[in-house]
């Protein structure tokens, strides 16, 4: 029988614990070297933190139990707030592993990005997160109602295409509107219309040009007296986009006549509504000239009767009297001289001795 209060006892005592926790050891058994040192001399000296059992731990048995959620096993020393644990294994105190840390997740397609890195499709073009790489001519990821979806674009600048040229909507460039070509292939609308691109199939009027200067690529009304095909021979362009008569061809109203003037059933140069001026005669029909030696029929400044049209040393037309009609001074008369004109008595009158009177010569 042992006693511990003899010293002989003591050092068998540690030895039989010794002998005890090498055999555990080899059998698999936990030890409590995490709670207790062993003492060179065999003596146990007690584990601090086990001197005084955690209020929040489990009960001990046959295996250490940790609080907390911590591990436990048989045979083990109990760990507080998740502390080691026997053979059984051990478990955090968080009930389980901590969760991975999934980090910044990457933004979808369409969304803003700087580097692909951060674009689950491994894309970032045009400022968005792409479903591809988008790196054709003609393309872009960033187009409104398209956005994060390659497309092509169409009737816009694009690194690929340079100078003149824009991009035509099937990944291709070609030249914009209003400049020089040759055939519709070569525009970017597919139209070549009067040596240029422009933006419609035709001008739908002779007298519009998709080349007025200032208006390149778009249909406007060419200049007025133009003459185009359709528009030619006694007519031309009005420079409103239609084709009317030219000056001296037959009217019935103003806007017959590209100068808007229809004077004495010809369409005239200007208004000709002066005295005794006419844009119908033999010699310039068309051109508005003044009347010389005959009557003015215009009923607004009518000249006949004894008068009659007659140009004037400055070059001016005016009515005045015929010859052989009575005047005052040359200035009424169409010839510009007014004369005395004696009248000799009648031979067989023996009381006339005649007289004199002015006339127009």
């Amino acid at each position: 029988m042992l006693f511990f209060g003899d010293k002989t006892n003591l050092r068998m005592w540690g030895a039989v614990a010794a002998v005890l926790v090498g055999a555990l050891t080899l059998a698999g058994c936990p030890t409590r070297e995490t709670g207790t040192e062993m003492d060179t001399g065999g003596e146990v000296a007690p584990d601090a933190s086990s001197a005084k059992p955690d209020a929040g731990t489990g009960t001990a048995g046959g295996g250490a139990t940790s609080s907390n959620g911590g591990a436990s096993g048989s045979g083990g020393s109990r760990a507080s707030n998740g502390g080691l644990s026997g053979s059984g294994g051990s478990r955090a105190s968080t009930g389980g592993a901590p969760p991975t840390d999934a980090g910044t997740q990457p933004p979808q397609p369409n969304q803003a990005c700087t580097i692909a890195a951060q674009c689950a499709s491994g894309f970032c073009v045009d400022g968005v997160c792409c479903d591809t790489a988008c790196d054709g001519a003609c393309v872009s990821c960033a187009q409104t109602g398209k956005v994060g979806t390659c497309s092509a674009v169409k009737n816009a600048a694009d690194d690929a295409c340079t100078g003149d040229s824009m991009c035509d909507g099937a990944g291709a460039c070609k030249k914009a509107l209003g400049k020089i070509c040759s055939s519709p292939d070569q525009c970017v609308s597919g139209h070549c219309i009067d040596g240029v691109c422009c933006g419609t199939a035709s001008c739908g009027s002779a007298c519009q040009s998709c080349s007025v200067a200032g208006f390149e690529g778009t249909c406007a009304p060419v200049a007025r007296f133009v003459e185009r095909d359709g528009c030619s021979g006694t007519k031309s362009c009005n420079g409103l986009g239609e084709c009317r008569g030219k000056s001296g061809s037959m009217c019935a109203s103003a806007a017959d006549c590209v100068t808007v003037n229809c004077v004495d059933g010809v369409c005239c140069n200007t208004a000709c509504d002066g005295l005794c001026v006419s844009c119908n005669q033999a010699q310039s029909p068309g051109t508005c000239l003044p009347i010389a030696g005959g009557p003015d029929p215009s009923p607004a400044t009518p000249c006949g009767g004894v008068n009659i049209c007659a140009v004037g040393g400055d070059g001016q037309p005016a009515c005045k009297l015929k010859s052989g009609r009575t005047c005052s001074a040359n200035a009424d008369c169409a010839s510009g001289t007014c004369q005395s004109i004696f009248v000799p008595p009648d031979p067989n009158d023996p009381f006339d001795s005649g007289y004199t009177y002015t006339a127009c010569e």
